[in-house]
């Protein structure tokens, strides 16, 4: 199965406007969508078909949260996608970036 990787650091409206491409996606094979954890919920109501991973993107940053995020890259590390798009080009969302292979970029 191709499995894809969608990165939506942003907020709600942006979630929502990323439909046409998870939808597209959904069509072709698995879509792994890593967003802000307070729109996890709401994502899986709107793309139930999507794996959530929920991260730590905005908001108030403490040990909990790190450790929180650094068990969510390592099981992503753990998984072979065959394209990852970026839709939020923040700092963080770029250093995730950094842990694949720039091919896999759509």
């Amino acid at each position: 199965m191709t499995n894809y990787l969608v990165m939506q650091a942003a907020r709600f409206g942006d979630l929502v406007q990323t439909k046409r491409l998870i939808l597209t996606l959904q069509a072709r094979g698995q879509v792994h969508l890593l967003l802000d954890k307070a729109l996890v919920p709401l994502a899986r109501l709107i793309y139930p078909q999507c794996i959530c991973y929920p991260f730590h993107f905005h908001g108030k940053i403490d040990l909990d949260s790190v450790a929180q995020n650094r068990q969510v890259l390592a099981n992503l590390a753990t998984l072979h996608f065959d394209e990852i798009y970026n839709c939020n080009y923040s700092p963080m969302t770029s250093a995730i970036c950094r842990m694949f292979e720039s091919e896999i970029f759509g």
